[in-house]
Order: structure tokens, then C-alpha cells, then sequence
């Protein structure tokens, strides 16, 4: 009798696996199909926290339209006065990698939850306040190779943050070489405001967009330092969070743009 019953065991776990096998080649199938004429969209994201504070809109409307999105995070940010208000509060020194690892994981999850795939999250590591537009015209040539069609996002050259500039200008440049096709350069609401900008646009806001955009802010001001989670976002710009929570947009210019 016991024989009998693991005889019949092993067949049900046979087909269990079967199973198994068939469904996986199946999505797998799905997903080449699902693939297949999809558009890519790069954002160059010049710090952690960026990919919301600017993009945030941008990125859900990008998925909501089925692009296949990317996310290229050029900077280590390690410049941020945060960190020295975090020492303080925790009253020791965090070394600059584990405030970068720290940082990084803030920026991980809350591309996560704004729908972006961890294997689409790309770490540049160019030193903050450093990068220059070699270093971005570069790192735009090599996902040109990869993904010849992409679409690419930048924050706007007339940014007052280095960094941001500096990725603006760089795709403005290869924009201007001829490199680059479709480009678009986000305007931060924090420097250039609400109110109506001639020659400027909006991606698409969406009411269920709205707890995604929570929830990531959220991210940003988690506070357990017993698991390396600072909310240094929170301590970086915590006003910034509470307004994109308040009135989230993604505003971009074409190349070229003057004002």
C-alpha cells in the first residue's frame, strides 16, 4: 500500500513539474511577443531621489503607455550635505560608500514602486558635482548600442544644479551632433514653478499614479538606522517631498529651448 501511494507521489509531482515547465515557456513566449515593437525610454538621472522629484510623473506615464523603460543613475551623490546632518543624528560617521549604498537603496525602491524593474536601474557611479558632458555623451552612446531607438530624458541644461546641467548639456550636445533623435529635458519644479512657461509641456498625470508617487516619497523619509535605512531624502529635501506628494508633475522642454 505504501508503494502504491508513492508510486502515485512521484507521478503527480511529475506532472506538478510538467507543469511548471510549460507554464514558464509559455510566459516566456508571452513576454518576446509583448516585447516585440516596443519603444525604450532612457531617463538620466542625475542623483537618487531625481527619479521622483522630476521624473516621477514621466515614468508612470511611460509605463502607462507600455515603453520600456530604463532608468540611468549618473551620479554616486555623495556630495549631499545630508550626510553630515545623519552623522550628527546618529552620532557616529557613516563612511562616503556606505552613505552612496545607502542612497542607492532609497533610489532602488523607489524606482520599484514606481513600477521600473530592478534589472532596468543602471549605476554610472560618475562622482557628484564632478560629471562632466564627456562623461554623459558617453554613457549615452553606449545604450545607443544597446538600444539604437531609445528615447532619452534628461534634466534641463538650464538647471542651477551642476549636475543636472551638465547631463542636459549633454544630451543637448549629442542632440545637436545628430546622435540622439528624440530628446526631452525636465524642468524641476522646485526651480522653475508651477505657473505656465511658454513652449513647455507635461507628461500625462493620472489619478492612480497618486499612491505610487506616496509610496516612493515614503521611501525617502524611512528612518531605521538599525538596517541602514536613513531617510536621507528626508533630510535632504523634505519640503520637496511633502510638495511632490501635493502636486506631482513631470513639466519638459524640446532642445533648444531659451528663456
Amino acid at each position: 500500500m505504501f508503494k502504491r501511494k508513492t508510486i502515485i507521489h512521484r507521478k503527480l509531482m511529475f506532472i506538478l513539474i510538467l507543469g511548471i515547465i510549460i507554464l514558464e515557456a509559455s510566459l516566456n513566449n508571452y513576454v518576446v511577443k509583448a516585447e516585440e515593437g516596443q519603444k525604450t525610454a532612457i531617463f538620466l538621472v542625475p542623483h537618487q531621489d531625481d527619479e521622483l522629484l522630476t521624473f516621477g510623473v514621466a515614468i508612470l506615464d511611460h509605463l502607462w503607455n507600455n515603453y520600456d523603460v530604463h532608468l540611468v543613475l549618473m551620479t554616486d551623490g555623495g556630495a549631499s550635505s545630508a550626510n553630515k546632518v545623519i552623522c550628527d543624528k546618529l552620532g557616529f560617521e557613516l563612511t562616503i560608500e556606505q552613505f552612496v549604498e545607502a542612497r542607492n537603496n532609497e533610489f532602488i525602491r523607489s524606482a520599484q514602486i514606481l513600477g521600473v524593474d530592478k534589472d532596468h536601474l543602471h549605476f554610472m557611479e560618475y562622482k557628484d558635482g564632478e560629471i562632466t558632458t564627456d562623461d554623459v555623451k558617453n554613457t549615452i552612446l553606449t545604450f545607443q548600442e544597446q538600444y539604437p531607438n531609445a528615447s532619452f530624458k534628461a534634466t534641463s541644461y538650464l538647471d542651477k544644479n551642476s549636475s543636472h546641467a551638465a547631463v542636459g548639456e549633454g544630451l543637448q550636445q549629442m542632440y545637436d551632433e545628430g546622435k540622439v533623435k528624440d530628446a526631452r529635458f525636465y524642468m524641476t519644479f522646485y526651480q522653475f514653478g508651477y505657473e505656465p512657461i511658454p513652449e513647455t509641456g507635461y507628461d500625462n498625470y493620472h489619478p492612480h499614479f497618486q499612491p505610487l508617487i506616496e509610496a516612493s516619497a515614503d521611501v525617502y523619509n524611512r528612518w531605521q538606522p538599525e538596517f541602514a535605512w536613513y531617510a536621507i531624502g528626508g533630510h535632504s529635501v523634505p519640503m520637496l517631498l511633502e510638495k511632490v506628494k501635493e502636486n506631482p508633475i513631470s513639466r519638459w522642454h524640446m532642445p533648444g529651448f531659451e528663456r
